[in-house]
């Protein structure tokens, strides 16, 4: 199982310095946001997540990290708790669902970690 995290690149649109300090902190707080997740499935749901942290536009980042991975067999996303407005990765994905290489499952994004554990 795979976690993946997508830095985006407007984040780094700065001086270089100050882009690769920005870029640094960034994977250093996903990192930590990650470890916290994996710590919990590995607690809760026997399975001991990978991270992946990549950095460009959301939705291209997963269709290519599912084309470099051939063990990818469903994409799993949450929702925004904002009932107007599911996120616009669950959104551009919806719009691919005919051409997607793997099922789509979305939860909902105030789905809390316990109920998540027991679907």
């Amino acid at each position: 199982m795979q976690v993946l995290a997508v830095i985006p690149p407007e984040e780094f649109q700065h001086w270089i310095g100050v882009a690769e300090i920005m870029r640094k902190e960034a994977r250093e707080r996903i990192s930590a946001n990650l470890e916290v997740f994996a710590k919990w499935m590995r607690g809760r749901q026997y399975v001991d997540p990978e991270p992946v942290i990549c950095e460009g536009e959301a939705v291209p980042e997963v269709l290519s990290q599912s084309e470099e991975d051939g063990e990818i067999g469903l994409f799993v996303l949450g929702t925004s708790p904002d009932k107007w407005d599911p996120g616009s990765i669950v959104t551009a994905l919806s719009r691919r669902l005919g051409s997607l290489p793997v099922p789509l499952a979305i939860f909902p994004g105030g789905l809390s970690k316990e109920r998540f554990g027991q679907i």
